[in-house]
């Protein structure tokens, strides 16, 4: 204890706990959370050198494996949209190098090195499950892409820089 009455700091750590291990076969590219309007959990928006992108929600199951190393939390990823958008692999002109999220949750766009840009804007159905509309084409010719992202700008449409 300091004798001239100065608080002492206190000193939190923080750890980081390994919940669920997916192989995914493929080279993983970009990774964003998307919380959808109107909902209470975030889902994981994954952009992938498969040509496609992938909307995944993890739920939660009960291993019944006794060899199973993990005994705290057991979560399964659910793939909930997996559209396709350009060919197989990393390519300059495939659009999944690069991918931003509307704070709002309501879109996301996947972009590329070069000019190709693609906007999926993102709903619940009646039902309360995700559904993605076709893509919009944000595509500008002679640009480079460095980083993108979604910016916050309240209730009018989604822009993204």
């Amino acid at each position: 204890e300091e004798e001239d009455g100065e608080e002492e700091e206190e000193e939190t750590t923080t750890s980081l706990r390994l919940i669920s291990r997916v192989e995914t076969r493929s080279t993983l590219r970009c990774l964003h959370t998307l919380r959808i309007s109107g909902s209470k959990r975030d889902v994981l928006v994954v952009g992938s050198d498969s040509g496609n992108f992938s909307i995944l929600d993890f739920e939660h199951h009960d291993s019944s494996d006794p060899a199973s190393r993990s005994t705290n939390i057991n979560v399964a990823p659910k793939i909930l949209h997996c559209p396709p958008f350009g060919k197989v692999g990393c390519r300059r002109d495939t659009p999944g190098q690069y991918l931003a999220v509307d704070p709002r949750g309501r879109a996301c766009m996947v972009a590329s090195v070069e000019k190709r840009k693609l906007v999926y804007v993102v709903n619940r159905d009646a039902a309360g499950s995700v559904t993605l509309a076709s893509p919009l084409e944000a595509h500008r010719p002679r640009t480079i892409v460095f980083d993108l992202a979604g910016v916050d700008n309240g209730y009018d449409n989604p822009i993204f820089a």
